[in-house]
């Protein structure tokens, strides 16, 4: 495929404006043998959709409090929420568990996860990658782990003595991080901004590779609302649809991969309805790229 867009719809509301949304009959169905369709819990531990049930649920609410985040209907928020809430759930935050991030950015999840006693291996773009100047802009890249520290959730001595840092280009992750497996690896809506399917895709393939016995990997990234098949691919973004998650869940099925349910539901309340790329006024639950509304989700792995 080209890096271009492909299949750009036509827009009946200007981007930039909130815009009503109503679940097509495409998210509604799929040929995944595990596929549900119902508005979620945030503790299921599903491939799932953001949707505002989860954001108003007293543990999203928890965790939002833990971290010194918003407590806003925002997907960006959901993103660090069911990321933390799985792996606590999976019984992983522990002492001596073993993590690495990808494109973390200035998150406090690296501290978070740190505060619980784990080794924590934090990665983004190198200084010398062309994309990078993008993310300095808006505060949203990391060249050394200083920039992760979080005072409130960790002591400064535990978190040196916890984490460290490494440049990572996402699409040539280097060899020796295969040669020491880890209990956990994680992003956070980094992963679409590898760029073109293919890149997305074997991405998250190798950060499977990366497991110990038993352990999971999160990640959360971007789905298109609005078509099952045609959607966005530029050299820096990638917009998942229903087509490429269900062949990436195949893919996994087959390497030998367990993986939970799919429940693509898009959410029942009134935020869900609106698309808003207005991002300093009301809920921001779905946006707009290139005429295609879209949420974050979960991809969630088990290796046996």
């Amino acid at each position: 495929m080209s890096n271009s867009v492909i299949g750009k719809q036509k827009r009946k509301n200007p981007e930039g404006l909130p815009a009503p949304y109503s679940i097509p009959e495409f998210l509604t169905r799929s040929s995944d043998p595990e596929f549900i369709c119902y508005d979620p819990d945030l503790s299921e531990g599903n491939w799932q959709l953001c949707t505002s049930r989860q954001i108003l649920d007293p543990k999203h609410k928890a965790w939002m409090a833990k971290i010194d985040e918003p407590d806003i209907l925002h997907r960006k928020k959901w993103d660090y929420s069911i990321i933390i809430e799985t792996l606590s759930a999976y019984g992983i935050l522990k002492p001596g568990a073993s993590g690495i991030g990808f494109g973390v950015g200035r998150e406090p999840l690296v501290s978070l996860f740190a505060s619980y006693g784990c080794t924590v291996l934090a990665t983004d773009l190198p200084l010398n990658n062309e994309h990078k100047e993008k993310w300095d802009e808006v505060g949203s890249h990391s060249s050394e782990k200083s920039q992760l520290f979080y005072e409130d959730l960790i002591s400064r001595e535990k978190f040196d003595r916890l984490v460290s840092f490494m440049p990572v280009n996402m699409t040539e992750i280097p060899t020796d991080l295969y040669d020491e497996p880890v209990d956990f690896v994680w992003s956070t809506s980094a992963l679409e901004h590898v760029g073109t399917h293919k890149g997305a895709r074997d991405f998250v393939m190798n950060s499977a590779k990366m497991l110990k016995p038993g352990g999971i990997v999160v990640h959360t990234s971007e789905i298109n609302l609005t078509s099952k098949e045609k959607t966005v691919e530029l050299p820096t973004f990638y917009l998942w649809t229903r087509k490429s998650i269900e062949a990436l869940r195949k893919d996994l099925r087959a390497e030998g991969y367990r993986i939970r349910k799919l429940n693509l539901h898009p959410g029942a309340g009134k935020a869900d309805q609106i698309v808003n790329n207005v991002l300093r006024e009301g809920p921001v639950m779905k946006r707009q790229k290139r005429g295609f509304a879209f949420t974050s989700f979960s991809i969630i792995i088990e290796k046996p």
